[in-house]
């Protein structure tokens, strides 16, 4: 799995306090290493198109994440 974080997700995080900058760093490195790790509580919220998920961000943070499905283009 590929996981890019987008231009208003850097905005946004951005305009949090210093603490729950840090802890949404740690989680979204934690994402990476593990999708599954129980700690994210990591679901979805929407399936409508893209389907919609949310991870747990420390206390009283939560991210929210689109699943994308990915292309392949074949050669001519």
């Amino acid at each position: 799995m590929r996981s890019y974080r987008s231009k208003q997700f850097d905005k946004l995080l951005a305009a949090l306090p210093a603490d729950a900058q840090r802890q949404a760093k740690q989680a979204y490195q934690q994402f990476k290493k593990n999708p599954r790790y129980p700690g994210l509580q990591f679901k979805p919220i929407d399936e409508r198109n893209p389907p919609t998920y949310s991870a747990r961000v420390g206390a009283h943070y939560r991210a929210g994440a689109f699943l994308m499905a990915m292309r392949s283009f074949g050669s001519g």
